[in-house]
């Protein structure tokens, strides 16, 4: 399969027309359905601190809850195979 064949650039079309939608309407996922996403807190406070994730924090008070965006949740998609235990 060729990288660049038509069934592979109708996925991906499909893919970046759900990124769009979430994006424009602005759902968030919870810290803990973030790092279950991603692979993992540590993983998800990483990709955080780098600005791959951008947070939504609510109140505007420091102990606050917040919220990630679910399009860069879901650009960050943790592909490992999870070893059976």
């Amino acid at each position: 399969m060729r990288a660049n064949s038509p069934y592979i650039a109708e996925k991906l079309s499909h893919l970046e027309d759900i990124f769009t939608v979430l994006r424009k309407s602005e759902i968030t996922l919870s810290k803990t359905m973030a790092a279950k996403i991603v692979g993992g807190r540590y993983t998800l406070q990483r990709l955080v601190a780098v600005g791959k994730i951008r947070v939504v924090e609510q109140a505007h008070c420091p102990h606050a809850k917040w919220h990630c965006l679910a399009e860069d949740v879901f650009r960050c998609v943790n592909y490992r195979e999870r070893e059976k235990r």
